[in-house]
């Protein structure tokens, strides 16, 4: 809230002063929760390296490891439920059962399974966000230990899982090697195929259960039930969008470090400050200091 008043008086300043369109001394970025992590792993690091000792590392990837696999194991789960959910929409006649369901009854069975699909998304995305948590204590001990970034793509293998590490590529390795017209058209049908098979895979997570739980508002087969279960898959798909948005897409967060700057500067030389003031007050734009 200080630094938010001087700001405001420092841009009434600026206005009153140059009479027009006044430099801003705030700035909007988007931020993920993970890169904030990141950083703020990577500034207690440099100021104890202990943190980021061999032995602290191997502790922090053996929890990632476990989270990975249970992550993993929760996922294949899902997977499954959804399968049960597209059978449902199908209204197949193949006679068969999995886990003691029977294929046929599955249509009866779509609000009971979108329930034990919201179940599992919670729990998907409360141990994804703990993966990632150690996830980015990994990365910050790599970027604190001040290697070359060249390094990066070895060191991520040795610590990170199939997802993680699927778009990692070298090639060509040597600096003086380039694409030619034929590794060019290959990589660029490779990267259409492989988003093709990736719209494939939301399609089959997302949209399945999606189109089950409209089916569920339209045709409940319990009632109340019923919509209490599609409701509840929708306030956890709300939940788990919000949450994906917040800690991998990132929001937008007003940066103040140009004025706290400034504060610091007019608390430690007011000279100084005042010849800065003077500057971006003929300019119209910010200057270094």
């Amino acid at each position: 809230m200080q630094f938010r008043s001087f700001s405001s008086a420092l841009s009434s300043f600026l206005d009153r002063v140059i009479g027009k369109k006044q430099v801003s001394l705030t700035s909007i970025k988007r931020l993920s929760s993970r890169k904030i992590r990141q950083d703020y792993f990577a500034d207690q690091m440099k100021k104890d390296p202990s943190l980021s000792s061999d032995d602290a590392i191997e502790t922090f990837d053996k929890k990632r490891s476990e989270a990975e696999g249970a992550f993993l194991k929760l996922m294949i789960v899902q997977l499954t439920v959804t399968g049960f959910l597209g059978l449902a929409l199908l209204k197949t006649d193949a006679s068969f059962s999995i886990f003691g369901v029977s294929s046929t009854d599955a249509y009866k069975l779509r609000d009971f399974l979108l329930f034990c699909h919201a179940i599992i998304v919670t729990m998907s995305v409360v141990l994804q966000q703990h993966h990632h948590k150690l996830e980015d204590y990994l990365v910050a001990g790599i970027v604190s230990a001040g290697k070359p970034t060249e390094v990066y793509p070895m060191l991520m293998l040795k610590y990170f899982g199939p997802l993680e590490t699927f778009n990692i590529n070298v090639l060509p390795y040597q600096r003086h090697q380039f694409h030619n017209l034929a590794t060019k058209y290959f990589f660029t049908t490779y990267k259409i195929f492989r988003f093709v098979a990736a719209l494939g895979f939301m399609s089959f997570t997302l949209l399945i259960p999606l189109v089950t739980a409209i089916s569920v508002f339209k045709d409940p087969s319990h009632g109340w039930v019923s919509y209490c279960a599609a409701g509840y898959w929708v306030a956890v798909m709300t939940f788990s969008t919000i949450s994906m948005i917040i800690h991998v897409v990132g929001i937008p967060y007003t940066d103040y470090s140009y004025t706290m700057k400034l504060h610091d500067l007019q608390n430690t030389d007011p000279s100084r400050h005042k010849k800065v003031m003077e500057e971006i007050v003929r300019t119209n734009r910010l200057i270094e200091f």
